[in-house]
């Protein structure tokens, strides 16, 4: 508000110049007193006694009717009404300046006049580009720079900033980039490596152009040359191909905008990518593969028969046998026996009529 009252003085004198103020609330405490503050848009409370505690509150976060809501319900503050009329103003209206309940100077004001909403906002930024000037030394240099500064730093070397990239990174990556291998296709997979974490291939590629004959005049039609069509290849393309981690890569559309967008701050004037395509993937598996312990597990198992034992009543099972009879023919003995005697001959005697040789009679005996 200082700077505000500063430009306010260098207008003509017909401009009016008085804020027009309107009391916006009246503040008071549980305690002995309260003083207040209000500058460089923030409020400062500082009660004396009682349950309220000191505040300060960033006037440019509410608006009046937020702030009075706000302090009314902090333990030990007590706030008049607000005015309908002035309630959705922002609070950063009321004026500069410090009171104190003990000395009858507890309400605050602002003001009404646009002209000095005129001159807040040019004050605000007077007061930012002053700021600005104080570190312009190190917006020069990308290891300090920030901001819009950095961005400009990163357009001189076409290294644009990528989406939600910080300056701690933005910053180191400008000079990393300018110093890095580029052009061929070695160094376009050494960045794609290094940025991504995921393996790449460029492959130059030379392709035909468009065929037809070409005639210079040296020879005429007369069937003695045959005419052939003629091809001029095309250089300067290249294919890319391109690894992604498929547990951590990320969105896969995203990722493909980042390699592209490296890949055309790295490549040659002249040259293109003709295509780009998704191979492979590099995975690694970081965790400790568990391992169990030995254990004897004993285990003792009590059985118990709890059954009464089972118990049968004799009986008596009557058996009646039938007549039995032998039908069978009643066998007869003979009544006599007939004995029959053979000689055998081992070979050990001869027939020289040393020994009678008797044999072949029967013997028969009754068997009375």
């Amino acid at each position: 508000m200082k700077l505000t009252k500063t430009l306010l003085r260098f207008l003509h004198k017909k401009f009016k110049k008085d804020p027009l103020p309107f009391n916006a609330f009246t503040i008071t405490c549980d305690g002995s007193d309260l003083a207040w503050v209000v500058a460089d848009d923030v409020l400062t409370l500082t009660p004396t006694g009682g349950q309220a505690s000191a505040l300060t509150v960033d006037l440019s976060a509410y608006t009046l009717l937020q702030l009075v809501q706000y302090l009314a319900s902090e333990p030990g503050y007590n706030l008049s009404a607000l005015s309908s009329d002035y309630r959705d103003l922002s609070s950063l209206v009321l004026l500069d300046g410090s009171g104190a309940v003990s000395a009858g100077t507890n309400t605050l004001t602002g003001y009404t006049n646009v002209l000095y909403a005129l001159m807040e906002a040019n004050a605000r930024e007077l007061q930012t580009a002053h700021d600005a000037i104080d570190t312009l030394p190190d917006q020069m240099a990308t290891t300090t720079a920030a901001g819009d500064f950095l961005d400009l730093l990163g357009s001189y070397y076409n290294v644009p900033r990528a989406t939600g990239e910080l300056d701690a990174v933005y910053g180191p990556r400008i000079i990393a980039t300018v110093l890095r291998p580029a052009s061929n296709n070695v160094a376009l997979e050494m960045a794609i490596e290094t940025y991504t974490g995921q393996s790449a291939t460029v492959t130059d590629v030379v392709t035909s152009g468009v065929t037809g004959s070409v005639y210079n005049s040296d020879h005429d039609f007369d069937g003695s040359i045959d005419y052939n069509a003629v091809s001029t290849n095309v250089y300067g393309l290249f294919d890319v191909s391109y690894a992604y981690d498929l547990i951590n890569g990320g969105d896969l559309t995203s990722f493909q905008t980042t390699v592209v967008s490296l890949i055309n701050t790295l490549r040659a004037a002249g040259t293109h990518m003709r295509s780009i395509a998704l191979t492979g993937s590099v995975l690694s598996d970081t965790l400790t593969p568990p391992t169990d312990s030995f254990h004897t597990l004993g285990v003792g198992v009590p059985f118990a028969d709890t059954l009464t034992s089972p118990t049968e009543s004799m009986s008596v099972m009557p058996t009646r046998l039938a007549q039995l009879s032998d039908t069978l023919t009643t066998p007869t003995d003979a009544a006599s026996m007939t004995v029959s005697y053979n000689y055998d001959y081992s070979g050990l005697r001869s027939y020289n009529g040393v020994i009678e040789h008797l044999g072949g009679f029967a013997i028969t005996e009754d068997l009375a």
